[in-house]
């Protein structure tokens, strides 16, 4: 296993800028430090459509290669909503806040430091107790999820 120095001293900054931006080139791919300014500042509003009245703030800051895996930022107040996932399984990981899961008749609480998984096919009442802030990866993403939260960014 390669040390972070080790891979620091292997590595190419490209220029002063982008190393005061704590992004830089590594041989064979590139390295970028996402802040919580660009999380905040180029998140976009999510609406549900089971909670009319209640948004969220979403930020899709990746996508793969063949946009089979999408990680995020999402910012979302008080309140709740129900949705249904897909094929596909969103591992979420709590920054902030504090939200609880009811599926199946059973419930889970996910607090600050906490990582929570939901498989495909759950369906769900999401109840954002506090304020949250969580990163979120969703696997695989299919062409309608894709178009989805691309939608949102325009």
């Amino acid at each position: 296993m390669i040390s972070f120095i080790e891979m620091y001293k292997r590595c190419s900054i490209r220029d002063p800028i982008s190393f005061k931006k704590k992004s830089f080139v590594a041989k064979g791919g590139s390295v970028k430090v996402i802040t919580k300014d660009y999380l905040r500042k180029k998140s976009v509003v999510h609406p549900y459509e089971s909670n009319p009245g209640y948004s969220a703030r979403i930020n899709t800051f990746f996508y793969s290669n063949d946009e089979k895996m999408i990680a995020g930022y999402w910012k979302a107040p008080q309140g709740w909503f129900d949705v249904e996932i897909g094929k596909q399984s969103e591992i979420n990981y709590v920054i902030e806040g504090e939200i609880e899961l009811l599926c199946g008749g059973k419930k889970i609480t996910a607090k600050k430091g906490d990582c929570f998984l939901v498989e495909s096919g759950e369906k769900l009442k999401w109840i954002v107790k506090k304020p949250i802030k969580t990163i979120f990866f969703i696997y695989p993403a299919n062409e309608e999820i894709v178009e989805f939260f691309k939608g949102l960014e325009k």
